[in-house]
């Protein structure tokens, strides 16, 4: 009998003893896996605008730029796989209709750190915003000038229009020679990056590939790569090159492309991949 009431005793012990070193083994190997791949910006639909998620590591950036809190809550399901970490850093532009959709974020996501590239307006939301943060123990910063922090192996630099609405207002991720412009509005020209994502910097002069919503008008030697519907694009950050994969080609304007060595070989576009899902 004794024999009996043990068996089972020390079944439910090695079975809790598994338990435990799975659930001590995974959040490591996880943790061991996400520090491994290449660093890359994630490029999706937020209803008539551009969400942007910059993964590093285990660091996850959103920048928002959309009003529209109902296609924020949509798009949060699509930007990456369920077991990643979610966002904690938020950025967005000091804009009254985008505060709607940060709103929309910070209660839905395990946020640490704000960032705001300008100062905000007079919209009773933002002291509503302030408040929470406060409670919350979330860091809250305004940039009226130039923030740049430093994620794992790249650098998060955002720009914002100072009190008389001078200067640019724009996310640059830069990893080695590398730089990815995220502008808020125009694309500012000063800027220099290979890769901008906008709906307006057609002609950005730096720019080899720019990543739009719209069927923007493209001129070689630059490459413009279309988003639509849920699909995401990925810039992914290898060495001194970017490889961007999804997304559709946008037609040159004229039939004569001079892509220059010098761009041609800062990125690489695997234009057969048709991501639409979570990467």
């Amino acid at each position: 009998m004794e024999s009996v009431i043990r068996r089972p005793r020390l079944r439910r012990l090695a079975l809790g003893a598994l338990g435990f070193l799975v659930g001590l083994v995974t959040p490591l190997a996880l943790s061991s896996w996400l520090h491994t791949e290449p660093a890359e910006v994630r490029v999706f639909l937020q209803g008539r605008e551009l969400g942007v998620l910059i993964v590093d590591g285990d660091a996850r950036v959103l920048v928002i730029q959309t009003d529209d809190r109902e296609e924020l809550i949509a798009s949060l399901g699509v930007m990456a796989r369920p077991w990643e970490p979610a966002p904690r850093l938020l950025v967005a532009p000091a804009d009254d209709g985008v505060a709607v959709a940060l709103w929309e974020a910070l209660l839905r996501l395990p946020v640490s750190r704000v960032v705001i590239a300008g100062l905000p307006g007079a919209d009773p939301l933002w002291s509503q915003i302030e408040t929470y943060c406060r409670a919350e123990g979330i860091e809250l910063r305004y940039v009226a000038g130039l923030l740049s922090f430093q994620l794992s192996r790249t650098s998060i630099s955002v720009f914002g229009l100072n009190a008389e609405g001078a200067g640019e207002q724009a996310v640059v991720v830069r990893s080695g020679a590398v730089n990815v412009l995220i502008p808020f509005g125009t694309a500012p020209a000063s800027i220099a990056a290979q890769v901008v994502i906008a709906n307006s910097a057609p002609d950005h002069p730096s720019a080899a590939v720019v990543i739009s919503s719209k069927p923007v008008e493209i001129y070689p030697p630059k490459e413009g790569i279309l988003v639509a519907g849920r699909a995401i694009i990925r810039v992914r950050f290898e060495g001194e090159r970017v490889r961007i994969r999804g997304g559709a080609r946008l037609p040159h304007l004229s039939a004569e492309p001079t892509v220059t060595a010098e761009k041609e070989s800062c990125y690489e576009w695997l234009h057969d991949n048709r991501s639409t899902g979570p990467p």
